[in-house]
């Protein structure tokens, strides 16, 4: 969820710096969003088209311009909103906030929210030099939910299942298998395959 003074900042231009994303309608909020995938097939960035002859109907409401995740997306990003976008979500972490941080405008916001690259910190990191002015870098941490500072009762859960139900947010596990398939599902994961959630059913 956007902050209430965001919210009423529409449109504007947000980068989603992520590996995986399954749940999102950036084009229901009224936010031109850009997403960096590793994938050119990942079913968050893939061209309609494409998904529609691979997979069966879309998500009516989702696409995306994209760039090629490198570990440097900064200079692709600019090419696409030359004078930087105005909001980052970054759950790749440490090992691209630099990269992700030359993505954003002047008083443009960054969010970190994630680690999937790793937990490793960043090596030499100085503010002076390393963060552009004007730019607003800010941490959230899903262990934070149900706490008093942010209760669960704030999230709007049943709007969001709403959505889904009603085909505006795109939800659906890119694959359901058998528990005694565990194997391939770690497969589908290690050879970066899995294109989106993968549901393991019980035994």
């Amino acid at each position: 969820m956007l902050p209430p003074a965001d919210r009423e900042r529409r449109p504007g231009t947000s980068l989603l710096h992520l590996q995986q994303a399954s749940c999102w309608s950036p084009a229901r909020s009224g936010i031109r969003a850009r997403a960096p995938t590793t994938n050119e097939h990942n079913p968050v960035t893939e061209p309609l088209r494409q998904r529609r002859r691979r997979r069966g109907p879309p998500n009516r409401h989702f696409e995306t311009p994209h760039v090629i995740e490198d570990g440097e997306i900064a200079g692709a990003v600019r090419n696409l909103v030359p004078e930087g976008v105005d909001r980052v979500l970054d759950l790749v972490g440490n090992s691209v906030l630099r990269d992700s941080l030359r993505a954003v405008r002047t008083s443009g916001r960054i969010c970190q929210a994630g680690f999937l690259g790793g937990l490793g910190p960043i090596d030499a990191f100085l503010p002076m030099l390393d963060m552009p002015s004007a730019v607003q870098f800010s941490f959230f941490g899903s262990f934070e939910l149900g706490t008093d500072a942010f209760p669960l009762s704030a999230i709007p859960l049943q709007h969001i299942v709403e959505k889904v139900e009603a085909g505006d947010y795109q939800a659906r596990p890119s694959r359901v298998l058998a528990f005694e398939d565990v194997a391939e599902a770690h497969s589908l994961m290690e050879r970066n395959e899995a294109a989106g959630k993968l549901v393991v059913a019980g035994a």
